[in-house]
């Protein structure tokens, strides 16, 4: 057999070259040994990186407040919702009013108002919940109804009036005032009119819960603002001002809504400006005035990621920090609480996935109640669901929310132009 001369170099004996096997027909590529897998190392890692989860789901847990739970729902047929220190006045139908407590939404009271369907009622609850009276039309003249803890206590027919207006106090007194010139207004005790006298005759006017100031819209010199006084069976309005800051007064079949007068004849307008008996006292520095709290001493008030419940009465406040500039929110009766409304957001390492992604933002971006607690530790949180709760075909038409005194319940009302609804919540 002829001697092939190899085409490999001459090299040391037991050393074959790396490529000898590519060019060789009769011989497979040679195989490297599998890395050996260390499956202790990796059950060890495993088991950490499952233990840290946990610990984080357990500090989620122990650390985040607690949720509101609903305790019972009420249907109504008007967008009334009245918050008391007592509990929460709802209008169940037409002539029939309901105070409902705090706890468990229990009936405290329920006033009947023998009148024909579609006569007009004008209502007035007391900050405390034990007199509510109503001004209504019975037999062709005006009658002053008054009730204690829903009991009857007197019926007063009126000389006629037109456009009335009511304010019941804590004391069992009534202011009733019209907004037809030349009126007199009246002062009522207990149905026996104990003073009379002229005050702002207006259509959009308002009196503090205490009775100790007048509020009201003109149109020749916008607001109007001064102190009511009582001297020998007369009433008076003196220290009359012009107030230039803007303030609310929304009407609402029945009533009207102030959040403005406080007692001891303060006023705190939208922009935060406060005025009293010697006239304007100074502003808040920036702080935005929301709501006023049932009783006439605190306030609601925002300025961008900051709020603050706000006595211009006392002087006395706390702030602290909200997730979100857009807020709305209310105190509570005795200011230790604030509920603010706002839209949870991503958190900012998530916002720019959350921008790029528009259709991941409802998965995230909720609307919220949440509750703080003097001086701005959060509490409890409820995560609005308004389509679930409202449960029909047609849109709600608005929906509001009072805390009630102790800060433990809210009240939530949802209503459209015909029928109401009213949930309660607790934490």
């Amino acid at each position: 057999m002829p001697m092939v001369e190899s085409p490999f170099e001459e090299v040391s004996p037991g050393f074959r070259p790396a490529r000898a096997w590519r060019m060789s027909n009769d011989e497979e590529p040679a195989e490297h040994p599998p890395w050996p897998i260390n499956w202790r190392l990796i059950g060890k890692i495993s088991l950490l990186v499952i233990s840290l989860l946990l610990l984080l789901l357990a500090i989620r847990y122990l650390t985040r407040p607690p949720t509101f739970y609903r305790v019972k729902t009420f249907v109504g047929s008007d967008i009334a919702l009245f918050p008391a220190r007592q509990g929460f006045l709802l209008r169940e139908k037409e002539n029939v009013f309901v105070l409902h407590d705090w706890k468990r939404g229990d009936e405290c009271w329920r006033v009947f108002i023998d009148v024909p369907s579609f006569t007009p009622i004008t209502y007035s609850l007391a900050p405390d919940g034990n007199y509510f009276a109503a001004l209504t039309v019975i037999l062709t003249q005006i009658h002053l109804l008054l009730w204690q803890n829903g009991k009857l206590i007197s019926d007063t027919a009126l000389a006629p009036m037109y456009r009335a207006h009511l304010k019941v106090m804590d004391d069992g007194r009534a202011f009733v005032w019209s907004s037809t010139p030349l009126t007199d207004a009246l002062l009522l005790q207990k149905g026996k009119v104990i003073a009379r006298g002229r005050l702002l005759d207006e259509h959009y006017s308002a009196i503090s819960p205490d009775g100790s100031s007048m509020l009201a819209f003109t149109h020749n010199t916008g607001f109007e603002y001064g102190l009511i006084t009582v001297k020998n069976r007369e009433l008076a309005l003196t220290k009359q001002n012009a107030v230039q800051d803007p303030c609310t007064l929304r009407q609402f079949e029945g009533y009207i809504l102030d959040i403005n007068l406080f007692n001891n004849g303060v006023l705190l307008a939208n922009t935060g400006t406060v005025f009293d008996s010697a006239g304007q006292r100074g502003n808040t520095t920036g702080w935005q005035h929301e709501s006023i709290a049932p009783g006439g001493v605190f306030a609601y008030e925002h300025r961008n990621t900051h709020a603050r419940v706000f006595s211009p009465v006392t002087g006395d406040s706390w702030t602290f920090t909200v997730p979100e500039q857009q807020n709305v929110g209310d105190a509570t009766m005795n200011g230790r609480y604030a509920l603010v409304y706002y839209h949870r957001s991503p958190p900012k390492q998530l916002r720019m996935l959350f921008n790029a992604l528009p259709v991941l933002a409802p998965l995230y971006k909720q609307e919220m109640l949440a509750l703080y607690e003097r001086p701005g530790r959060l509490r409890a949180e409820l995560s609005l669901d308004i389509k679930t709760w409202w449960a029909k075909r047609s849109e709600p038409w608005e929906w509001w929310w009072y805390p009630s005194p102790d800060g433990h319940a809210i009240a939530f009302n949802i209503a459209d132009r015909s029928t109401s609804k009213c949930l309660l919540f607790r934490w």
